[in-house]
């Protein structure tokens, strides 16, 4: 062998090594990220809003999944059993309450996993409580049943509509991440702090420019937002009651438009990914704009791990103040 192909396959033998180094190497590293985060406690949690402040409090601290869709409509879905069985394996699964996981009541008693949810009931507004001091005097009986759709539920869920309730959303997860996780306490604080300045400055920034504004009404496609007019002293004006399954009857759609005929109402809301129709049909009637308003009940998936609560609540905020102004 001449002293070139000597060199050659020296040069060859180093690069298999080198090669086979590296693989050893990038192999134990990924046996360490595996092993790192089979070490980690899983929490689960059920809707965007839910999703979304848990990853923000937790970091790269546990290992987060949704328990539902994120992207669909939350209030028909029901778990499979292959859904349940995650929960086994689970160490917290946080959900928001008040009704709005109908799934939870039927869960396997045998599943046992903690359970946090992020509202008290102390602070909760009774189910169809703004509709019944909202609907009109002339209904008859079929008109009050129009729309009570949250069969069994005692209150309205919506609290993560309005940032005042997001703040104390923050804080219950927090504990609830930090009571299986004590070492990480401080920092599940730390992040939980943050988020709730952000609202806070929210709250404080739109509680000032909503006293300059020329109507406190706005029109919204469903009875979604009873906290968020509560904590701002707004009136939502619904096409629909708690829930969105389907379209408002006509009889509906002539008061909402009375209602923006006497009021000088600018703008009309739709669910953001949902129909626009009755709001369109409004907007012929009346003039007013169609605008498309979040409910966070479910995001696309362009969204999800885009955009943040504080981010679509901000948003919503400034639209509706956009609308009343």
């Amino acid at each position: 062998m001449n002293l070139k192909r000597k060199i050659a396959a020296l040069a060859l033998s180093l690069v298999f090594v080198a090669a086979t180094v590296s693989q050893s190497f990038a192999s134990s590293d990924a046996d360490d990220i595996k092993s790192e985060n089979s070490e980690k406690l899983t929490v689960y949690t059920s809707f965007f809003p839910i999703y979304d402040l848990t990853k923000q409090i937790e970091g790269d601290k546990v290992n987060v999944e949704a328990f539902m869709p994120l992207n669909q409509e939350p209030h028909d879905w029901e778990p499979s059993p292959d859904d349940v069985a995650k929960l086994s394996n689970a160490n917290l699964l946080i959900v928001n309450g008040a009704g709005m996981e109908e799934w939870l009541d039927d869960l396997d008693k045998s599943i046992k996993v903690e359970i946090a949810e992020v509202n008290d009931e102390d602070d909760l507004i009774l189910a169809n409580k703004d509709e019944e001091e909202h609907d009109h005097e002339d209904e008859d009986e079929s008109d009050k049943d129009h729309d009570h759709e949250h069969e069994g539920g005692k209150y309205d869920p919506h609290t993560w509509l309005s940032p005042v309730e997001g703040v104390k959303m923050v804080e219950k997860i927090s504990d609830a991440l930090a009571k299986i996780d004590e070492k990480n306490k401080e920092y599940y604080e730390k992040n939980a702090k943050k988020i709730a300045d952000e609202l806070n400055n929210l709250t404080k920034e739109y509680k000032e420019k909503f006293k300059k504004t020329g109507t406190d009404m706005f029109i919204v496609p469903h009875t979604a937002f009873s906290y968020l007019s509560r904590d701002f002293n707004l009136k939502q004006v619904p096409l629909t009651g708690l829930l969105t399954n389907g379209e408002p009857d006509m009889d509906s759609m002539r008061k909402v438009i009375d209602v923006i005929k006497e009021n000088k109402i600018k703008t009309a809301f739709f669910e953001r990914g949902g129909s626009s129709k009755a709001a369109e049909t409004i907007a012929a009637e009346t003039g007013v704009d169609v605008k498309p308003i979040a409910t966070m009940e479910f995001i696309s998936d362009d969204e999800i791990d885009n955009v943040h609560y504080q981010d679509i609540m901000k948003e919503n905020l400034e639209m509706i103040y956009e609308a009343v102004k």
